[in-house]
């Protein structure tokens, strides 16, 4: 029989962190959005957090800096079974991007693990989520942020 990589914690004790944010991908799938939209929540001083996870060197690139940003930990490359671990922690999942995505495995990732995703309404995203059901459909930075404003 296979381990579950994706089950849940039956930790009693275990709690999300309800300001936590994940960001798990290349980083020109919407990572400066993502990053743009800690900014104006840190200037709100609403205390969220921002949990980078991958990077350049998912597609054999050369690793390079990210900014410095208050409340923002970046992770880098790790494992999926440790991946699918440490997504259970945040409360949201960021997919922010204009590119057309044939599929969204980092949408599925987050759904799986409970999050609550805001997805750009590109590509396959639209056919993931449905929304208002199993996460949000924004049309950009501004609409996520809105969107994160009101959940909170």
């Amino acid at each position: 029989m296979k381990e579950d990589h994706y089950h849940h914690r039956e930790d009693d004790n275990f709690q999300r962190d309800p300001l936590g944010i994940i960001y798990s991908s290349h980083p020109s799938k919407g990572l400066d959005p993502s990053i743009k939209i800690l900014n104006i929540l840190n200037k709100l001083e609403m205390g969220f957090s921002l949990h980078v996870y991958g990077g350049y060197s998912l597609w054999g690139e050369e690793e390079k800096a990210l900014v410095s940003v208050p409340n923002l930990t970046y992770h880098g490359l790790i494992g999926q079974r440790e991946l699918a671990h440490e997504m259970e922690k945040f409360s949201y999942a960021l997919n922010i991007q204009d590119r057309e995505e044939p599929f969204g495995i980092s949408l599925i990732e987050a759904l799986r693990a409970g999050c609550i995703v805001l997805a750009s309404s590109v590509g396959a995203f639209p056919e993931i989520i449905q929304n208002g059901h199993n996460g949000f459909l924004v049309s950009g930075r501004s609409s996520a942020l809105r969107r994160i404003y009101s959940l909170a």
